[in-house]
């Protein structure tokens, strides 16, 4: 195993300040014992994220996405919310509502490393979450407010 640099995973969501190189494989009896792995990004090699192997868990999001502040999240779990209609789309585990301003607020849904697959602008908190479309209601979305 080597590291030419580190890069830290905080509580509070990935930080990344180096390149990792690390490969960690958590199948079978591994990921019964760990909660926590990293893998590598199909199409970012070499770039390292983690989630965690329990997806049940609440995982928060970064404090921002896409650039935009988050202010409140929900988390599928096992199941995603839904998927972004198309071929080939992705599932949504993360749904964030963010700000770039304070005066206008985006919904985003995102995959289960909460990269940004979707999004919506809406002129309150409150309209992001209550015009949740239909496809993202396969599981019940409870929110939780960011604690910046």
């Amino acid at each position: 195993m080597a590291v030419t640099h580190v890069d830290e995973v905080l509580a509070v969501g990935r930080h990344r300040n180096g390149v990792l190189r690390i490969t960690i494989a958590c199948t079978g009896v591994a990921a019964a014992h760990f909660s926590l792995c990293l893998h590598v990004k199909s199409r970012h090699l070499g770039d390292a994220y983690r989630y965690p192997t329990e997806m049940n868990q609440p995982f928060a999001p970064p404090d921002e996405i896409d650039g935009a502040r988050v202010l409140r999240w929900a988390w599928s779990g096992n199941e995603p919310f839904g998927q972004v209609p198309g071929a080939d789309s992705p599932d949504i585990f993360g749904l964030a509502i963010a700000t770039y301003n304070d005066a206008q607020f985006y919904r985003f849904s995102c995959d289960r490393n909460w990269d940004c697959i979707q999004d919506g602008l809406y002129d309150s908190i409150d309209e992001a979450i209550s015009q949740l479309p239909d496809q993202y209601r396969h599981v019940d979305a409870v929110w939780v407010s960011m604690s910046h």
